[in-house]
Parts: structure tokens; C-alpha cells; sequence
């Protein structure tokens, strides 16, 4: 284990932010998990809690650098402009529109909600939402 990846381990454990080190993959870090908790613990998005939590553990194993690395591991999700991305949960059901901050490895929960909820949504332009209540 290289001392880059021991001080990413800390740096995770403590929640903090590093500055980028160009020279390794940092994995991905997901801001707004309790957005995904607050939309999978209503009754009626239940069924969405074993896909999102699916989709946040394999996004934290990810080491995401460009667009093309998010297609690569979710041939589905749309890509955007300036870094948002779009995945389909549940078979369609459901759709998590992110924005990514691939220098810092970042991915930011902008809205997750059923299909005919995001069709209301700007999805470029959407900041922190989820349905339901």
C-alpha cells in the first residue's frame, strides 16, 4: 500500500476533503446520501432502496475521470454538460441525476425521484431535490 492511498484511507474515515493528487485514482466520494435515504424511506419509493444503495456502493468503488469512464460502468446513464450525469434506477423506474466533479472525485445528489418526476425537472439545471412526502 503506497502512502497516497493510506492518507486517502484517513482522509475517508474523517470525512475530509484532499486536494487532487494527479499522479493515483482517488476513489469517488457521493455527497447527499441523506437525499437518497429521505426519498428510499417513504412507503411508496420502498422498492428503490436496494437499487440506490447498489448504485452508491458500486459509485464509491469508482475511480471516475472522465464521462467515459461513467458510461463504461453505467451504459444507460446520459451524460450532460458541465459534469451532470443521469442514471436509471430500477429499471427505468427511477432516475438520479448527479453532478460530478471528476478532478476532485466527487459525485453530488442533485434529485432522485420516479420516472415522471425527473420528465418536470431541468436536469442540467436542478439543484438538491428529492420527491415524495
Amino acid at each position: 500500500m503506497e502512502i497516497q492511498d493510506v492518507i486517502q484511507i484517513v482522509a475517508n474515515s474523517l470525512n475530509i476533503a484532499l486536494v487532487p493528487n494527479w499522479d493515483y485514482h482517488m476513489l469517488m466520494r457521493i455527497l447527499s446520501l441523506p437525499t437518497l435515504r429521505v426519498f428510499y424511506e417513504q412507503p411508496d419509493y420502498a422498492d428503490s432502496k436496494e437499487p440506490l444503495l447498489t448504485w452508491h456502493g458500486h459509485v464509491l468503488k469508482a475511480t471516475w475521470q472522465t464521462p467515459a469512464d461513467v458510461k463504461a460502468d453505467f451504459g444507460s446513464a446520459s451524460i450532460l454538460k458541465e459534469g451532470r450525469a443521469v442514471f436509471n434506477i430500477a429499471g427505468n423506474k427511477y432516475r438520479l441525476v448527479t453532478s460530478i466533479n471528476y478532478p476532485y472525485g466527487i459525485v453530488f445528489v442533485k434529485f432522485v425521484g420516479t420516472h415522471k418526476q425527473y420528465d418536470a425537472i431541468d436536469a442540467q439545471t436542478i439543484e438538491g431535490h428529492h420527491h415524495g412526502h
